[in-house]
């Protein structure tokens, strides 16, 4: 719950026109997944591995992302070789 808090908060002061508490839920599921998947400092195991008994690759841990990041999505009509104005801004 710290780390969702922590994440929560992070998001209000970066973005604060759309972090709200109605995002609670989505940033909790976030936390639990990643606390999921980071190795433990002792052990070197994530608990995803420990449950599963396998080795996730190291490289997984790169697919994570900070919750309530900025993203730039590409436009369909730029995508379908049209012009477009300007780039489209939208927070997560």
């Amino acid at each position: 719950m710290t780390i969702a808090c922590t994440m929560l908060l992070h998001a209000a002061f970066s973005w604060p026109d759309v972090a709200d508490l109605t995002l609670w839920p989505m940033v909790v599921h976030h936390a639990c997944y990643i606390w999921n998947f980071i190795p433990n400092k002792q052990s070197g195991i994530s608990p995803l591995d420990m449950w599963s008994k396998t080795c996730q690759p190291l490289a997984n841990l790169l697919k994570l992302y900070l919750f309530g990041f900025s993203v730039y999505v590409l436009d369909k009509q730029l995508a379908d070789d049209k012009k477009i104005g300007r780039w489209v801004h939208f927070s997560i």
